[in-house]
């Protein structure tokens, strides 16, 4: 019976210590979570435990005051005596106070995590932050959370005679940002604007620049022309311009010294966006290539435009002789009118043409005349002649030929 008893007793004894090795003590050491944070942002929170005995690290149990505000796991396992979690937060409309609690057997601790509403962050502009009358510039409130509930930004610019915007932008709930237009005013010469947003007492500011009205292009229509025709020069601006409209300098440059007297304007003033002179060049005595040189009065380098025009000489266009029938001519002949035209003008100096034509008489009778005629006028001349009666045969046929540039003929006839 002895020895019954003695080996119950060592059975007694195994028993017990295997359930001191199952058994343990745990205790939160400690536990704290990241704050404070702005809702629809997650954190990140700790919990160190202590445990004793031959045991496992047991899960730990999370809670949250507020799940609606502050959502985590349910339990987290702690490896090395310590865990980490997420607290996920969804946005809010004023600073909310969640209570984020942690427990494992009869231990537990607390936190509390501030959860913000979100703040205005960011003013941002497409890139490069340039723009033009034409073309307006994007740019985009941010908050640096997502809006619980619509959010008012009030925009404003530094320099509104340069660049406006829309008085504001709302932020739609859910969203973390909005855009809107910048729109540029035509200005002259280059100004940099900052452009400002305000909410819930902050204001962030992003500069851009206002690039100023600058020349597109310039055309000229048609673009080669006979000396003397009018042609069409266009001017194109990238924007409409200031009120006071926009000065535009022109230079030329010729080919060779024809052209001695040049009807393009130093300068004008343009007032649309798109407009056009009439001009009319000089007469060349050769094909002529002028080279048109537009810049605007502006600061900006580089702000130019240029254009080539052909000028080409004027040739002869018609001859006419008044009357063109001549009867019973008088023994010293009777006088006509012989009137010569251009398609253009001749060269010229000081104002004067400097070329003549050449004439020639041939016919059944006699013409008499002169053999060279300077013009009167740039594109136009007459003479006088003398058609003798015809004595040979019933009808006469006199020609006048002209030479210049070209050459033309006339014919007139005489009848006894």
């Amino acid at each position: 019976m002895r020895h019954i008893a003695f080996i119950f007793a060592l059975l007694s004894v195994d028993v017990a210590l295997a359930a001191d090795q199952k058994t343990g003590t745990v205790v939160i050491k400690n536990f704290g979570v990241l704050g404070p944070v702005t809702g629809s942002q997650e954190t990140g929170g700790r919990v160190d435990i202590e445990f004793s005995g031959r045991i496992a690290p047991p899960p730990i149990d999370l809670r949250s005051s507020d799940p609606g505000v502050a959502t985590l796991p349910m339990t987290v396992t702690p490896l090395q005596g310590t865990a980490i979690f997420v607290v996920k937060t969804s946005p809010v409309t004023k600073p909310t106070v969640v209570t984020i609690s942690a427990q494992v057997g009869t231990s537990s601790k607390s936190a509390t995590l501030l959860i913000l509403p979100p703040k205005f962050n960011v003013m941002g502009c497409d890139q490069p932050p340039n723009v033009v009358p034409q073309k307006p510039l994007k740019c985009t409130a941010w908050i640096d959370g997502l809006a619980a509930e619509p959010i008012t930004v009030n925009l404003s610019s530094s320099l509104p005679t340069a660049a406006t915007v829309p008085p504001n932008v709302i932020i739609p709930r859910g969203a973390n940002k909005q855009t809107f237009q910048v729109q540029a005013k035509p200005i002259a010469q280059a100004a940099t604007v900052r452009i400002s947003g305000t909410y819930a007492g902050v204001t962030q500011s992003v500069p851009i620049t206002v690039q100023p009205v600058a020349l597109e292009s310039l055309t000229v229509s048609p673009a080669s022309i006979v000396g003397g025709n009018q042609f069409q020069l266009g001017v194109k601006l990238t924007a409409p311009p200031p009120q006071s409209g926009l000065v535009v300098k022109f230079s030329t440059q010729e080919s060779n010294q024809d052209l001695i007297a040049w009807s393009v304007p130093s300068s004008i003033t343009v007032k649309n966006e798109a407009d056009s002179i009439p001009l009319t060049p000089w007469g060349v005595n050769s094909p002529t290539t002028v080279t048109i040189t537009a810049s605007s009065n502006l600061l900006t380098a580089g702000d130019s435009q240029h254009v080539t025009l052909q000028v080409l000489p004027a040739s002869l266009q018609s001859i006419k002789i008044e009357p063109d029938h001549f009867a019973n001519v008088p023994i010293g002949g009777q006088e006509a009118k012989v009137s010569l035209w251009l398609d253009g003008w001749l060269c010229c100096a000081l104002g004067t043409p400097v070329e003549s034509a050449e004439i020639q008489y041939s016919g059944d009778t006699q013409v008499i005349g002169p053999a060279h005629v300077p013009f009167k006028y740039f594109n136009a001349t007459d003479f006088k002649v003398k058609v003798q009666p015809c004595s040979v045969q019933q009808t006469c046929t006199v020609f006048i030929k002209a030479k210049i540039h070209g050459e033309k003929q006339t014919s007139a006839t005489v009848t006894k």
